[in-house]
């Protein structure tokens, strides 16, 4: 994902920077993305860019949201930024702020954190402060413990496509492994298939990934396979998956995402936007006409039986009749 903390600070420095990392003007920017009938005038979207003002209105957000896939940003880059630089509708402490506390802790508040009641807003800005920014809860000191506890099915796809799990030495809790070919093979095609200038002659796709965005989909995917490979009875309890038994077409089977989430729930003690993402991603790759999966049906091939978790039975319906199979998203 795109960093903005390397970045100018306000959203329209955010916004001529990668209009001018494009080798486009403001002016060249709003006769790309805006529509006739979105109604927005040329000044109106000029001043995002001069800074006078941020936008809020509903259109104004789908407007960022074709900019954020024009340049191949994360999806709700622009929106995240203008929440920090929004005028205030109440009296609020985040404009007390100096420019990087406030981007720092924007980005954990919630999207209605202006409209509520000032006594709820500093609730939310001390739970903040105490949990994720300076981390001394007991929650904060167990998640310390568990990023210690590595996890992961490490991808082999050229420099840049998979960021390092673990840095340069693995704990003795950790459980990093290579994907088999099978797996490693997949991961490849859905690349090809997200980042490619055009898709493939036969192929239909929404949306196109940037090489930060793939990276981290790549990452995310890693940690989700790595949790079924990781052993039983080790600090990570994991399924104990034999990693050639692993392959994209588990993510259709409802029993599994049962399992990854209520592990995930296990681990943390709650739900977090990670889960939602997972699931956001794997409904993409099963959407009707466009997804990877539902186009890729001899996938099919490679489901063998993981005991407790996927039976013979499934994966012969899951054969007969793929696009059933897939509709279930």
């Amino acid at each position: 994902m795109e960093s903005i903390w390397s970045e100018p600070a306000s959203f329209g420095a955010a916004l001529r920077l990668h209009a001018k990392r494009h080798g486009e003007s403001i002016y060249h920017l709003y006769d790309a993305v805006v529509r006739t009938d979105d109604g927005l005038k040329r000044s109106t979207f000029v001043g995002w860019g001069r800074r006078n003002t941020v936008p809020t209105s509903k259109i104004s957000q789908d407007i960022l949201t074709r900019i954020e896939r024009r340049y191949r940003l994360a999806e709700g880059y622009f929106s995240k930024i203008s929440r920090a630089n929004a005028a205030p509708n109440t009296s609020c402490e985040l404009d007390e702020m100096n420019p990087a506390e406030r981007r720092r802790l924007v980005w954990h508040l919630p999207e209605d954190f202006r409209r509520r009641p000032r006594a709820e807003q500093d609730e939310i800005l001390a739970w903040v402060r105490e949990v994720i920014i300076s981390g001394s809860t007991e929650y904060r000191r167990y998640q310390a413990a568990a990023i210690r506890q590595r996890y992961a099915v490490r991808f082999k796809l050229g420099s840049g496509s998979q960021r390092k799990v673990s840095g340069s030495r693995l704990s003795d809790t950790s459980y990093v492994v290579d994907a088999p070919k099978c797996l490693n093979d997949e991961m490849a095609e859905i690349l090809r298939f997200k980042t490619a200038t055009f898709a493939a002659f036969g192929q239909q796709r929404n949306g196109v990934w940037g090489a930060e965005t793939a990276a981290q989909k790549v990452e995310h995917f890693g940690l989700f396979f790595g949790a079924f490979a990781a052993p039983v009875d080790s600090e990570v309890q994991g399924f104990g998956v034999d990693p050639e038994a692993l392959t994209f077409g588990m993510m259709i089977f409802p029993q599994v995402w049962d399992w990854y989430l209520q592990w995930r729930e296990r681990r943390r003690g709650f739900f977090t936007a990670w889960e939602i993402d997972m699931l956001t991603l794997a409904s993409a790759l099963c959407r009707e006409e466009t997804g990877w999966l539902r186009q890729s049906e001899q996938i099919s091939g490679g489901l063998r039986e993981i005991e407790s978790l996927i039976s013979k039975s499934d994966i012969s319906d899951v054969q007969s009749d793929w696009s059933v199979a897939v509709t279930g998203w």
